[in-house]
C-alpha cells in the first residue's frame, strides 16, 4: 500500500471517529436535559398571622389533643395542664397555617371525586385552628403518596386536594408521648451528698455527708447500722459507682392510675434517691424514684417506675436494675476497727495470748528559731516498747499494726463470747481518755476474732492477723527488728 492510499484511509477513519464522539456527546446532553426535573412553584395554602390563632385541636388514631394558647410563646394541652410541653413542636401545628405550601395541585373537588383514593374521606387526622375572630380552619391529612415522599391534604375550606411535605404527616401523627416534656433527673455519683437505697428483701442502705472534721472519709453510713459508720471511699468507687442507675422515660404508661398494684408500685421493689453536691452556682440536683414490676415489650425488659411526689407511671429499660443495686453495707463502709493518729496517743497497752506489751510515746516541745526569724514549735519524740527505747521506725511499723486491724466480713447478730479467748488493746490518749477494743475468737470459727462494734453487730478480723501482731511485738522487743514476714 503506497503512502497516498494510508494518508487516506487515517483520515477517513479520523473523520468517523469524530462523528461518533460528536453524537455521542450530542444523546447525552440531551438525554441529561430530558432527565431534569422540572420542579413546580410551591403553592400557598394557608397563610395565617401566628397572634390570630387561639387554639389548635389535633385529632389522629393516637386519641385528640386540644392546644390552648397560654402566652406569645406557650401552650398547654387540655387535661396535661400540670406536665410540661415541648412547646416547640407545637409550632410545628401553628406552621399549617401560618405558612402551609403545597408541592402539588392533584384534582379540584367535584361531585364525582373520590377522596377515598386520597385517604381524604377518613382522613387519619385532622387540625383544627381557632382564630380569635371565632371562625376556624380545618386542614386533613390523608395517606402517603405512592412515591412515598408527600401526603394528600385539602383544607376544609378550600375544595381542592394537594400534595404537602411529609413533615406534616409527621407532625399530624404525634402522640401525646410525643409532646410531653418530661424530664428526669440523674445525679452524678461521683460528686454525691446524699445516697438512700431500699431494696426489698435487702438492707436499707443510707449514706450522707461526714460532718465530723476529725474523721478523713467524707461520707458516711447511717444505716442499716445503728451507729454511723466511715464509707470506704474505694469500696464506693468499686461497687456503687460503676452500678449507679440512670434513670429515662422510655415510654409513658399511665396517668394518674388508680391501682398502682398492677405496677408493682404500690409495694415497690425499690426506692432510690440521691442528692448530688451543689455547683458552682448552688444548685442541687436530687433523684427520687420508685420502681415496680417488670414487664416485656418486644422481648424487651422494662421496668414500671414513678416520680415518688407525682401519680404518673412510666416505662424504662430494665437492664438488670434491681439486681445492680444488691450492695453489701459492708463493702461500702471503711473496714479499719479503730484508727487514730499517732499524736493523739501516749500509750497503747497490747494484753492476751498469755503476754503484755506496752507502747508508749514521749514527746517533748520546744521553741526554736528559724534561719528567717520565725519561732516555731518542734516535737521531739521518743518511743518505748517493754519500757525500751526502740528505733522510730520499727515503732511505727509496730504502730501501724495495731491501728491497722482490718475486718474481713460483718456478723449481725448477738453473739456468746463467754468461751472465747480475748485479746484486748487499750488506748490511753494524749487528752487523758481511754478507749479499749476487745477481741474475741469466733465462736463459729477460730480462724477469726471478732470486735463488738455496736448492739448486734460485730466485726470479724483473720486470727492471723492477730496473732502476727504479737509476733512482730515479740520481735521489737527482743531487739529483731526488721524481721521478714
Amino acid at each position: 500500500m503506497n503512502r497516498s492510499k494510508k494518508l487516506v484511509i487515517w483520515v477517513v477513519v479520523l473523520v468517523l471517529l469524530c462523528g461518533s464522539l460528536f453524537a455521542v456527546t450530542y444523546y447525552n446532553d440531551n438525554k441529561k436535559e430530558e432527565e431534569i426535573p422540572v420542579k413546580e412553584e410551591a403553592i400557598m395554602i394557608s397563610e395565617i398571622a401566628k397572634e390570630d390563632i387561639t387554639k389548635i385541636a389535633l385529632k389522629n388514631n393516637n386519641g385528640e389533643f386540644d392546644f390552648v394558647k397560654v402566652d406569645e410563646n406557650e401552650w398547654s394541652i387540655t387535661g396535661y395542664e400540670d406536665y410540661e410541653m415541648k412547646t416547640y413542636l407545637v409550632s410545628n401545628f401553628e406552621s399549617m397555617f401560618t405558612s402551609l405550601r403545597a408541592d402539588r395541585l392533584i384534582e379540584e373537588i367535584g361531585d364525582e371525586t373520590d377522596l377515598s383514593k386520597y385517604g381524604l374521606a377518613d382522613p387519619f387526622a385532622t387540625i383544627k385552628a381557632t382564630l380569635v375572630d371565632g371562625t376556624a380552619k380545618t386542614l386533613s391529612i390523608g395517606n402517603k403518596t405512592p412515591e412515598g415522599y408527600a401526603y394528600y391534604a385539602m383544607m376544609e375550606e378550600d375544595p381542592t386536594v394537594y400534595t404537602v411535605s411529609n413533615n406534616y404527616g409527621r407532625f399530624a401523627s404525634y402522640d401525646i408521648s410525643d409532646l410531653r416534656d418530661d424530664k428526669v433527673v440523674n445525679v452524678d455519683p461521683t460528686a454525691l451528698a446524699y445516697l438512700y437505697i431500699d431494696l426489698k428483701d435487702h438492707d436499707t442502705i443510707e449514706i450522707t455527708l461526714e460532718d465530723n472534721p476529725d474523721t478523713y472519709s467524707t461520707h458516711k453510713m447511717i444505716q442499716p447500722y445503728n451507729e454511723p459508720k466511715s464509707v470506704d471511699s474505694y469500696g464506693f468507687e468499686e461497687v456503687v459507682i460503676p452500678n449507679f442507675p440512670t434513670v429515662s422515660i422510655d415510654m409513658y404508661v399511665d396517668d394518674n392510675p388508680t391501682d398502682l398494684g398492677k405496677y408493682g408500685l404500690d409495694d415497690p421493689n425499690l426506692t432510690f434517691k440521691a442528692e448530688s453536691l451543689p455547683d458552682q452556682q448552688g444548685n442541687v440536683l436530687r433523684m427520687d424514684y420508685q420502681f415496680g414490676d417488670t414487664y416485656k415489650e418486644e422481648d424487651v425488659e422494662f421496668i414500671y417506675f414513678k416520680p415518688s411526689d407525682k401519680n404518673v407511671i412510666y416505662g424504662m429499660r430494665y437492664n438488670e436494675l434491681l439486681e445492680k443495686v444488691v450492695f453489701d453495707p459492708f463493702d461500702l463502709t471503711d473496714s479499719l476497727i479503730y484508727i487514730v493518729n499517732i499524736l493523739e496517743v501516749d500509750q497503747i497497752i497490747v494484753s492476751g495470748m498469755s503476754e503484755e506489751y506496752v507502747l508508749e510515746m514521749e514527746r517533748e516541745y520546744n521553741t526554736v528559731k528559724k534561719d528567717d526569724g520565725k519561732e516555731e514549735e518542734e516535737v521531739t519524740e521518743t518511743f518505748y516498747l517493754a519500757g525500751n527505747v526502740i528505733e522510730d521506725e520499727a515503732f511505727r511499723d509496730i504502730y501501724q499494726l495495731v491501728i491497722g486491724l482490718t475486718a474481713d466480713f460483718d456478723v449481725r447478730e448477738e453473739l456468746d463470747l463467754s468461751d472465747s479467748e480475748k485479746v484486748t488493746l487499750q488506748y490511753n490518749l494524749a487528752d487523758g481518755t481511754q478507749k479499749f477494743v476487745e477481741y474475741y475468737t469466733y465462736p463459729e470459727d477460730n480462724n477469726f476474732y471478732v470486735t463488738k462494734m455496736e448492739e448486734g453487730l460485730y466485726y470479724a478480723v483473720s486470727a492471723d492477723e492477730v496473732e502476727f501482731m504479737f509476733e512482730m511485738l515479740n520481735a521489737v522487743a527482743e531487739g529483731e527488728w526488721p524481721i521478714e514476714e
